[in-house]
């Protein structure tokens, strides 16, 4: 029961995602219009028709149309059966070994992070930088994304950027990481050259608030 809505947000989240950033790269030279495509089962078609098959072996859209509609069944605990329809066919079942269900999710994530490593290595051979990229990207979701980046060490992870309003109105810009144990003269170094670079990535912001967790204390530091 715990791999199930795994597999399901696995599938609906960052697969999904991730086909329609290869439908993205494949309409530059496809001769078709591709971006139309956003469902799930239409992407995996679209990528399959093209040469990509490889990438899409672990997903199965009739179980994820199980798991939607509440057509799972636990036979014990080797045995699910999954219940779906298939249009015209009427109701279909497959039968899945949970230990090679869960491998399928083993292999989704493994390919999903190699394909964001790919990316990322293209990215570093062809010497984009982060001011090059952010100006095709705008200040949104992406944006964020490459400055979490761009600020994280190795030791040092950015969790999570996100704007809000302080009570006297003025628009906050909140930052989490995740570290090792750092002192306080670390922390408030460290904040302040970050405070100079998130400056310069978001000018219109009044106010930087940065958080620090670790694993065996939480600090807060304004």
């Amino acid at each position: 029961m715990f791999y199930i809505p795994i597999y399901n947000s696995i599938l609906e989240g960052c697969w999904t995602n991730l086909l329609k950033f290869w439908r993205n790269l494949l309409n530059l030279v496809d001769d078709k219009d591709l971006i139309r495509q956003n469902k799930l089962n239409s992407l995996v078609e679209l990528v399959n028709k093209r040469g990509l098959s490889k990438i899409t072996t672990d997903i199965d859209v009739d179980i994820r149309n199980a798991i939607n509609h509440g057509g799972v069944h636990i036979v014990d605990e080797n045995t699910a059966i999954f219940q779906y329809n298939k249009g015209s066919q009427g109701m279909q079942t497959k039968e899945k070994d949970i230990n090679k269900f869960k491998r399928q999710i083993y292999n989704l994530v493994d390919i999903a992070s190699s394909t964001f490593l790919g990316i990322l290595k293209f990215l570093n051979k062809m010497e984009y930088d982060f001011p090059l990229l952010s100006s095709y990207t705008g200040k949104g979701v992406v944006y964020d994304s490459l400055v979490k980046l761009n600020i994280s060490t190795y030791n040092k992870t950015c969790n999570y950027i996100y704007k809000s309003q302080t009570i006297k109105d003025q628009t906050q810009l909140n930052i989490s990481y995740y570290t090792d144990e750092m002192s306080l003269e670390e922390k408030l170094e460290f904040s302040i050259f970050n405070f100079m670079k998130l400056h310069l990535y978001y000018p219109e912001i009044e106010r930087f608030y940065i958080k620090f967790t670790s694993r065996e204390h939480f600090h807060h530091l304004l």
